[in-house]
């Protein structure tokens, strides 16, 4: 079962990433599969460890869920950053704590893989497919939004006494950088961002001043032809 569940789980990554390549739209495919995945996640959660729904990943994978249905341009943007900062290191920890053994629940452990690895997969989907940008302005709001969001995790832990985000006490791995390894990690943390968005800006998938304003003279041209057609 154990290979079952993992081949599954590489199957999908590397069918996903074949159909992005060569621009098959298969939208709905991914994205049903995400929420499935989210939902039956988000029971495990509630069944065995509720106070776990705070961490960063779940918040992209709600991000993403909206954007299946309505695009935002900051939603995208803060979404594009915490997906390539929570789901991406979720997928480099395959020991991870939290989550199932996949010998004790190998469609749980199925599903709780497909929910990271689908919004990583769905933000290069949103810029080759759909031609959606990240502004040129995302990467700070990503900044601004991951420290709102830790602002919120600190006062959640300290309120239902949890370790959302390592924030209280340092993951096993962090432990060699000593008592402020936070203090360490931040700056680490703004230099992944920092080259997220210089790759996807080397890519293409950052939006251009020019797009904003052909976007602005294209809405007036449509108001004006509704003013005239009136």
């Amino acid at each position: 079962m154990s290979f079952i569940s993992t081949a599954l789980v590489l199957g999908f990554t590397v069918a996903a990433l074949v159909l992005i390549y060569f621009r098959v739209r298969f939208f709905w495919v991914l994205g049903s599969l995400l929420i499935a995945s989210q939902i039956l996640c988000v029971y495990d959660i509630v069944v065995r460890q509720p106070a776990q729904i705070m961490w960063l990943c779940n918040v992209a994978v709600f991000m993403n869920i909206f954007l299946l249905f309505k695009f935002n341009q900051l939603i995208f943007d803060v979404f594009f950053f915490f997906t390539w900062i929570g789901c991406f290191f979720i997928c480099l920890m395959p020991n991870n704590p939290y989550s199932v053994m996949i010998k004790d629940l190998p469609v749980i452990w199925v599903a709780y893989w497909i929910k990271h690895i689908a919004p990583l997969l769905m933000s290069i989907y949103f810029i080759r497919i759909k031609g959606w940008r990240i502004s040129r302005w995302s990467m700070y709001r990503g900044v601004v939004g991951f420290l709102a969001y830790c602002l919120v995790t600190y006062f959640y832990n300290r309120t239902f006494n949890q370790n959302i985000l390592y924030l209280n006490e340092p993951a096993p791995f962090m432990e060699a950088l000593g008592r402020h390894y936070f203090i360490i990690i931040v700056p680490i943390g703004y230099y992944w961002t920092a080259n997220v968005y210089l790759v996807t800006l080397l890519v293409g998938g950052v939006k251009k001043a020019t797009q904003k304003v052909f976007a602005k003279v294209n809405t007036l041209d449509v108001k004006n032809q509704s003013a005239e057609g009136s």
